[in-house]
């Protein structure tokens, strides 16, 4: 990696650092670390993989995937026409127009089923992705970002989101993404994540972002821990290992 900031999480440990990364005796400071939670074992385990984040989204739509839309959303508004209202989401066109609907009815259902209309909640309080999108495009559509659900970060397992990464500190996260953009002062962080209008912040430059697992590692002061393996893959790593090794 080339010097400059990183952002690590490790999946198991339900856990992310932000920090600078740099040369021998570079003076680095303390890492921002915070609880995250990660995708769902089995149904919806979050990849490892390196990404770049290029932008932050304040106050972001939810652009709900299909795979969620055709899977869950659909048999909710089948059952109850107001789920879409309640929810704060409505129907936008996927060939580009610009209105939207929130009438759930056989014809809407149909243009849904089709893929001719896309789901997407609003921005507000009830939106999934709460204040600030970090995203890193990638062909995944993995990325981090707050939540109003801040009750989850208690749990001690926190594989429970669809794939994406909640973050437990979202606005200490967007200030150290921003530092050095002199338009992006703390102040003006706290100001873009307060209830309004969308709005996107581009990075000065990609800021890696490294998505891992690691069931035995050790914490700043040397100590050993060893995060339980929720996605079970240290059986497939052993097998692998030993296939080297022989």
């Amino acid at each position: 990696l080339r010097p400059g900031p990183v952002i690590a999480v490790n999946l198991p440990a339900f856990r992310l650092w932000a920090f600078h990364h740099g040369g021998a005796g570079t003076d680095a400071g303390e890492p921002l670390e915070m609880r995250v939670i990660i995708g769902q074992a089995i149904k919806t385990p979050t990849p490892l993989f390196i990404g770049s984040m290029r932008h932050l989204e304040f106050n972001p739509y939810w652009n709900v995937p299909r795979s969620i839309a055709v899977g869950e959303l659909i048999p909710k508004m089948a059952r109850d026409p107001g789920y879409l209202a309640e929810n704060d989401m409505e129907m936008v066109s996927t060939s580009g127009g610009s209105g939207a609907t929130s009438a759930v009815n056989g014809e809407t259902l149909g243009a849904l089923r089709a893929g001719k209309l896309r789901i997407r909640q609003r921005p507000g309080p009830q939106n999934a992705l709460g204040a600030v999108k970090f995203a890193m495009p990638n062909p995944m559509n993995i990325y981090l970002h707050s939540t109003a659900a801040r009750e989850l970060f208690e749990r001690n397992r926190r594989d429970l989101s669809h794939g994406c990464i909640r973050v437990e500190k979202p606005l200490e996260l967007a200030r150290f993404v921003l530092a050095g953009q002199p338009e992006w002062s703390d102040g003006s962080v706290e100001l873009a994540m307060l209830p309004g209008p969308t709005r996107k912040a581009n990075l000065a430059a990609p800021l890696p972002v490294i998505l891992f697992y690691a069931t035995a590692m050790v914490d700043r002061e040397g100590k050993a821990l060893f995060p339980r393996d929720v996605y079970k893959r240290d059986a497939l790593l052993e097998q692998a290992l030993q296939v080297h090794a022989e």
